[in-house]
């Protein structure tokens, strides 16, 4: 994908996927995000420095990674996928595209910050266990206790970083509620981890919380959102990762498949949705709901007043600026 004038990019002819999976925002600002094609076997690299630079590489994966996977996390140069059909994680090495299976993780699971650990959620809790990578092999090792709970059938995980390195939220998505636990992972010693309930059953009361993709990349603490649809895709609820508190989307309808996509601003402060019908809403969690028909695309990123755009009938990626400008953020 050659970049041209203007923050515009011209797509290849093998397209541009919109499911972007995961961010990851550098010291200098610059984002990247990744869209995965998991039919084509192939993840989309894209590099923005909002009003310098914009440009695009494809990523070959040399084995099948799951199209829906139940959680997604990022640590340098590693993606990691969590498979609910096999139960296995897919580890991607982002810099030749080779794919290792992991087996051994007992539910959905995702890489701490420094790709050393990762982190599973099963019906009793959290589970913390070893990752070691070396030439090309990859396993997981001393998988033990992090946090006991009662999980209630977990379907969907997440990590959130912190500005402190040592610190992050993980959140998971269960039957009626979302489980946000704060982990302190002190080196050598044990994970230290507190738990927070996020009830959601007075917005989305009938069916397993999923938490939405990709999850801000929390520099706005202390106040930052996790955006969770149903599973049924008829609800929509920003989770404080703080305080545990939920806020409901008064979306235009409730009906099953309402919601379509969910994009949540890089700060965790706002989203954008898609309903129905292609429409675009903007919503900031205890809010109004602002519909916007200017943005001409699918938006893929959001940091700050602009917003990365895929414009499939002009066959580009561009950058434009969110039309609307009066949240009190």
């Amino acid at each position: 994908m050659e970049a041209e004038p203007g923050l515009r990019a011209t797509i290849g002819p093998e397209g541009l996927s919109s499911d972007v999976v995961a961010t990851r925002l550098l010291a200098d600002g610059t984002v990247i995000g990744l869209c995965l094609d998991a039919q084509a076997r192939r993840i989309d690299e894209i590099t923005w420095l909002p009003g310098r630079t914009l440009s695009c590489r494809a990523i070959r994966l040399d084995a099948p990674v799951p199209e829906f996977p139940a959680a997604v996390s990022l640590a340098d140069d590693v993606l990691l996928l969590a498979d609910n059909e096999d139960g296995d994680l897919r580890l991607v090495d982002l810099q030749n595209g080779a794919v290792t299976v992991l087996s051994g993780a007992p539910g959905p699971a995702v890489l701490t910050g420094d790709g050393k650990h990762v982190i599973s959620v099963t019906e009793t809790g959290l589970l913390l266990s070893d990752l070691r990578r070396v030439t090309g092999v990859a396993r997981l090792y001393d998988i033990r206790p992090m946090l006991l709970a009662d999980f209630h059938d977990p379907g969907s995980l997440a990590i959130v970083p912190t500005p402190d390195p040592q610190r992050f939220r993980i959140i998971a998505g269960c039957f009626g509620h979302a489980l946000i636990a704060s982990v302190r992972h002190l080196r050598p010693g044990p994970a230290q981890a507190e738990l927070l309930r996020a009830d959601t059953t007075g917005v989305m009361p009938y069916d397993n919380v999923s938490v939405a993709q990709p999850l801000t990349l929390a520099t706005a603490w202390p106040q930052v959102y996790a955006f969770c649809t149903e599973w049924g895709r008829a609800a929509l609820a920003a989770v404080d990762l703080v305080s545990g508190e939920v806020s409901g989307c008064p979306l235009p309808e409730r009906d099953y498949g309402t919601i379509q996509r969910c994009l949540s601003r890089l700060d965790g402060q706002a989203c954008l949705v898609t309903t129905k019908g292609g429409r675009l809403w903007q919503w900031q969690p205890h809010g109004t709901l602002i519909e916007i028909t200017e943005m001409g695309g699918i938006p893929l990123l959001w940091q700050w007043g602009d917003v990365l755009v895929l414009d499939r009938d002009a066959g580009v990626l561009r950058q434009a600026s969110t039309p609307v400008q009066d949240l009190d953020l």
